[in-house]
């Protein structure tokens, strides 16, 4: 893994400045932690979200607005991937597992918190955690 895009990750998992929110990667109410991975690629490369196509003029009250990022609304772009370090040989991303590598990192984020997501990319990048523990009071 990409030591500085896993960092740059870390860092942005770890910063409290996104609202956890679940899949897809970015809607209204914040993002999910692929999400705050593509966010972090943006911030350092440049890039548009934009609203996913929808089909509706109006959103009903009961469906959140979802952003795409390079066309892609549930899995990072390819380009991200290969910056975090991870290769794909499925074709148009999409990453569709048992045989696709980046589709595994489903597993390192699914149902977790983004400081349980940064311990595993801490782990993912071979880095440990590193963070002092919180002393006790």
């Amino acid at each position: 893994m990409n030591k500085e895009a896993a960092a740059l990750w870390i860092a942005a998992l770890e910063s409290g400045e996104y609202a956890q929110a679940p899949a897809p990667m970015r809607t209204q109410d914040g993002y999910d932690i692929l999400g705050v991975l593509v966010e972090a690629y943006r911030k350092k490369f440049g890039g548009e979200w934009l609203p996913a196509p929808n089909g509706c003029k109006q959103l009903p009250d009961n469906l959140r607005q979802e952003f795409s990022f390079l066309n892609c609304v549930w899995l990072p772009p390819d380009d991200v991937l290969r910056w975090i370090g991870l290769d794909c040989k499925c074709p148009d991303n999409q990453h569709e597992l048992p045989g696709c590598e980046p589709a595994g990192i489903l597993r390192l984020t699914y149902g977790k918190t983004f400081p349980e997501a940064a311990k595993g990319v801490r782990r993912m990048a071979g880095e440990g955690d590193h963070r002092p523990s919180p002393s006790a009071s």
